[in-house]
């Protein structure tokens, strides 16, 4: 373990949150506390990943997500109605914290879903960003993103995915020079789908199966200004 926090203590901070999070997990984290070097260390690199933030609105920040995330992630991955559109039945906690563990990877190029922050509360509230869009051969496209908006069931009816919705438009189309942004809404999700198009996306095509879908696009130029 001593050769393995020596590594991270050399990594790029963006990397070593995820070290941190593997440490934390395995029971690692309360020992390394008592160790002045290693507790310091580690309080920066989350201090550091805390102020990273990626992208600000008038009640919301977007920023990595950290180990202290958890809680809140895990809680929405686990409430039936937050998944009932989102992948269908509720995660177990285990499964939940698996899936944690693939937001604490380091992001490269400001494509991904952030952690999501209200800020009168600082309170962690969701997900939300642009990712990569890609295709059936799981190959990224270029000059395309996909929209995520995943806000926790008590914050739901407030706006939130509206706000968070423009900015990364915004982000996505001004700053990472995408060309066209897609996303996806469960039919039976009206909720969502109202708000979809409220940012201006327009139907492109209806997905009927086992769970149907209408796919949305909104190309460069057509956003709402």
């Amino acid at each position: 373990m001593y050769y393995f926090s020596n590594i991270l203590l050399t990594l790029p901070y963006r990397w070593t949150i995820f070290g941190i999070f593997l440490l934390f997990r395995q029971g690692e984290l309360r020992k390394y506390s008592v160790a002045g070097k290693y507790k310091n260390y580690i309080y920066r690199i989350l201090n550091m990943m805390k102020n990273e933030i990626i992208l600000e609105t008038d009640r919301l920040l977007f920023r990595p997500h950290l180990v202290d995330d958890v809680e809140g992630y895990c809680a929405m991955e686990m409430d039936a109605d937050f998944r009932r559109y989102v992948g269908g039945n509720p995660r177990t906690r285990e499964e939940a914290e698996h899936r944690f563990k693939n937001a604490l990877k380091p992001v490269t190029d400001r494509l991904s879903v952030w952690a999501t922050v209200y800020k009168a509360e600082d309170s962690y509230i969701g997900r939300c960003g642009i990712y990569p869009h890609f295709n059936h051969d799981g190959k990224a496209i270029d000059n395309e993103a996909s929209l995520g908006l995943y806000i926790a069931k008590a914050y739901w009816g407030r706006g939130f995915a509206t706000e968070a919705g423009l900015a990364f438009i915004k982000f996505g189309f001004d700053e990472l020079k995408i060309k066209k942004i897609v996303t996806m809404v469960d039919i039976r999700n009206e909720a969502s789908a109202k708000v979809i198009k409220k940012l201006g996306f327009v139907l492109s095509k209806t997905e009927i199966a086992k769970r149907s879908f209408y796919h949305f696009e909104l190309q460069h130029g057509n956003e709402i200004n």
